[in-house]
């Protein structure tokens, strides 16, 4: 019953014409022979009522429309003014679009979110990558006697390393960017721990030398599976951390079987965490009492690092003390578990 009402009440002015013409029409069957009217006056006559009513109708068709194209320059922020529904028809296009807007709105706040932390993330990656530049440029201006071997190899060595440095900063900048964009995908397949580890550490083979850390780490025959891509990311940034913040000692990388899981731990005998900096090294841009002593650091790489497994759908965990070392953990979902 409600549509049927809905449906007469906005096809009102049809109704009338219809029943008005109606009655012209009676008027003149009625009349008989003895009653002269003139047709054409007639004709003129329900004319003029056929037009008028057009005319009433099309006046509330464009204030109605001009209500909705209204809303298209309105904020998003702001809420829909729209013309009061007339059936159930206008109901339900009024519910969907409201319900677009609100989608609308859920968009344009999260652009703008990301907007304001990519922002963010490069003011801060902007100073971050001039540290190895002006390092580079000091090389450059200092020199080195030709003549002196040892002296123009530790040169090669020191600009292979800010090198390093800056290719560094510009591979996280891009998977900063590559984890956010909605294009991203993910290749899953088996991949062996061992290789991914491997790679890693000789990667930072340099950077064990320079500092005169030892490595300890046994190989394993493990397989998982992930995306070898971003979980070489992964390894590479946990090792990277290891190495800055552990002046002298050794790291040790240890793959740990247990039920349906397979972890990698990464150990080192740095500085270590604070416990109150602990519940939160994996947020966004939070540096802790270690950070602010780094001015480089940009508190980005365990953010993204947590971002990048839990898409993947392993794990993350950190214990650490201060002075006595961090160990982080990586969890895998064994083959036969899956």
């Amino acid at each position: 019953m409600r549509y049927v009402a809905g449906y007469l009440k906005k096809r009102i002015l049809y109704v009338l014409l219809i029943v008005v013409l109606f009655i012209l029409e009676a008027l003149v069957t009625f009349a008989g022979p003895d009653n002269e009217i003139d047709l054409g006056y007639l004709l003129l006559l329900q004319s003029v009522i056929v037009f008028a009513f057009m005319g009433v109708d099309f006046a509330r068709f464009l204030i109605k429309t001009r209500k909705v194209e209204y809303n298209l320059n309105r904020d998003p922020k702001e809420s829909l003014a729209l013309p009061e529904a007339e059936d159930a028809m206008d109901e339900a296009y009024q519910s969907l679009l409201e319900y677009q807007m609100m989608d609308r709105n859920r968009i344009f706040v999260q652009v703008q979110k990301d907007d304001e932390r990519m922002k963010e993330y490069y003011n801060v990656w902007v100073h971050q990558i001039k540290t190895p530049i002006s390092a580079m440029k000091l090389l450059l201006q200092t020199g080195f006697d030709p003549e002196d071997e040892n002296a123009a190899y530790e040169f090669r060595a020191d600009m292979e390393r800010e090198l390093f440095a800056v290719e560094q900063y510009a591979n996280m900048a891009l998977q900063y960017q590559r984890l956010h964009s909605e294009s991203t995908d993910y290749s899953f397949a088996p991949v062996s721990l061992d290789r991914v580890i491997r790679d890693a550490v000789r990667k930072y083979a340099q950077f064990f030398v320079k500092k005169k850390l030892t490595l300890e780490y046994e190989g394993t025959d493990r397989s998982v599976i992930t995306d070898e891509k971003w979980i070489s990311f992964v390894f590479e940034q946990l090792l990277s951390n290891a190495i800055k913040y552990t002046p002298s000692g050794t790291i040790r990388i240890l793959v740990v079987v247990s039920g349906t899981f397979t972890e990698v731990a990464i150990a080192d005998e740095g500085i270590g965490i604070k416990e109150e900096d602990l519940p939160r090294v994996f947020e966004k841009g939070y540096t802790g009492y270690n950070g602010r002593a780094d001015k480089t650091s940009t508190g980005i790489g365990l953010f993204l690092c947590k971002e990048i497994l839990t898409r993947l759908n392993h794990s993350i965990r950190i214990e650490s003390a201060p002075q006595k070392g961090t160990t982080v953990w990586v969890r895998f979902h064994n083959l036969t578990s899956l």
